[in-house]
């Protein structure tokens, strides 16, 4: 039998960058949303992140060669990045697991979701 356990979380979501900036969102009650100018009429109101990957690149730096930021830069769509910056976050609440993920080896898997994917990546390829 398989078990799960979740030790962390981290958010990318409209106006928010991370965990602390969500919380403040939520309890100011406002919406953040805004129109959209991507196409088409503006009438419809969307959510777009707040997000910035660079400030995650120290903590990449630090555990991967020197490549590997640029790398996911060039490679990833933005919602995968998203993923990445809420997997980090997640790391960073429980200090200690990322030593036992490592100690556990293929024992341990962590499963990063980000939806569809990539939008612009999927049209592309199409």
């Amino acid at each position: 039998m398989a078990r799960l356990g979740i030790f962390g979380w981290g958010v990318v979501a409209p106006n928010s960058s991370n965990i602390d900036s969500f919380a403040r969102n939520l309890s100011s009650g406002e919406s953040w949303l805004t129109a959209f100018d991507g196409f088409g009429p503006s009438t419809f109101l969307v959510g777009n992140p707040e997000f910035d990957f660079n400030d995650y690149r120290n903590w990449i730096d630090q555990r991967f060669p020197p490549s590997k930021f640029p790398q996911l830069t060039q490679k990833m769509g933005c919602t995968t990045l998203y993923a990445v910056g809420a997997f980090i976050q997640a790391l960073e609440q429980n200090p200690g697991i990322e030593d036992t993920l490592k100690d556990l080896g293929p024992e341990a898997q962590v499963l990063i979701g980000s939806g569809v994917g990539d939008l612009p990546t999927q049209y592309n390829i199409s």
